[in-house]
């Protein structure tokens, strides 16, 4: 496994298609939200193009808090054993982080439907937010790997996820 890149690449690949999605969710939704409505005069939803930004800033904190903190490995784990865990253990932050991130998205299309004018606008910024977040924090970087490895090394225990993960150690 080791000599391998198959864990950093798949996880890359996973991760790039889950990055797409915002935006054909952004296509889907101006289909949606493309029509005309006599007589509305509502202003531009500057309210909730306010509330997606600040939830894609509350967010990112939230996934800097917590997103990179895995429990510590046991004292007297085998290597193997260690690296499984940890690998599992990185695997699961990534998704947690990637959850956490789409947030702003998934609520600026909430918002979309409760304004009656330029609700597109809305979700093309939660798209935006969101995929920032994604490639910020969820795009398997290797300063990724070494947050979540220190939390899983904090009790003393070697995790070796860099290892477990193909690449090589520091």
């Amino acid at each position: 496994m080791a000599g391998s890149s198959a864990p950093w690449v798949s996880l890359r690949l996973v991760v790039a298609v889950v990055m797409g999605a915002p935006w054909i969710i952004c296509l889907s939704m101006w289909f949606v939200l493309s029509g005309t409505f006599a007589g509305d005069e509502t202003p531009f939803p500057w309210l909730f193009l306010a509330v997606v930004a600040a939830l894609g800033v509350v967010v990112g904190l939230v996934i800097t808090v917590i997103g990179y903190r895995a429990a510590p490995l046991p004292t007297g784990l085998p290597a193997a054993e260690a690296a499984s865990r940890a690998r599992t253990a990185y695997t699961s932050r990534l998704f947690l982080r990637m959850a956490l991130a789409e947030i702003p998205l998934l609520v600026s299309m909430a918002l979309a439907f409760v304004t009656s004018r330029d609700g597109f606008y809305v979700v093309l910024l939660g798209a935006v937010v969101s995929v920032v977040l994604m490639l910020v924090h969820v795009w398997p970087t290797e300063r990724s790997v070494d947050r979540v490895a220190d939390s899983l090394e904090r009790g003393g225990t070697r995790s070796y996820l860099r290892e477990a993960l193909a690449l090589p150690p520091r």
